[in-house]
């Protein structure tokens, strides 16, 4: 996805999208823009692995309550 196609989609400037990038990596002192997407992606596979844990917990739970 390109910055163009983020702006548009959060209806932002290119500029802005840019501008947010770098605060970004600033901010957690990532160096360049493979390191962030390296970071992003194991981010987000983190949490999508957090999110599938609770539901299972979840389920477990109501099942033994129920």
């Amino acid at each position: 996805m390109t910055m163009r196609d983020i702006g548009e989609r959060l209806c932002l400037s290119t500029k802005s999208v840019e501008t947010h990038r770098l605060h970004v990596r600033e901010k957690l002192r990532l160096k360049t823009r493979p390191v962030l997407i390296k970071y992003t992606v194991r981010w987000a596979g983190t949490r999508e692995l957090i999110l599938v844990r609770l539901s299972i917990w979840r389920r477990f739970f109501q099942q033994s309550t129920g």
